[in-house]
């Protein structure tokens, strides 16, 4: 548990990266960084 909640630490400070803790690839973190860029946008708009 320790050592997962390192790596992910490690990988990326977003609480989401816990959701799937034990796939590390690559892929997966760049869909991740698509779905934060899209989050961010329509957070963004919303409070505008």
């Amino acid at each position: 548990m320790f050592l997962v909640g390192t790596i992910v630490g490690t990988f990326g400070n977003k609480g989401d990266l816990k959701i799937n803790p034990l796939i590390q690839p690559p892929d997966y973190l760049l869909e991740l960084s698509d779905i934060f860029v899209e989050d961010s946008s329509g957070f963004k708009q919303e409070f505008e």
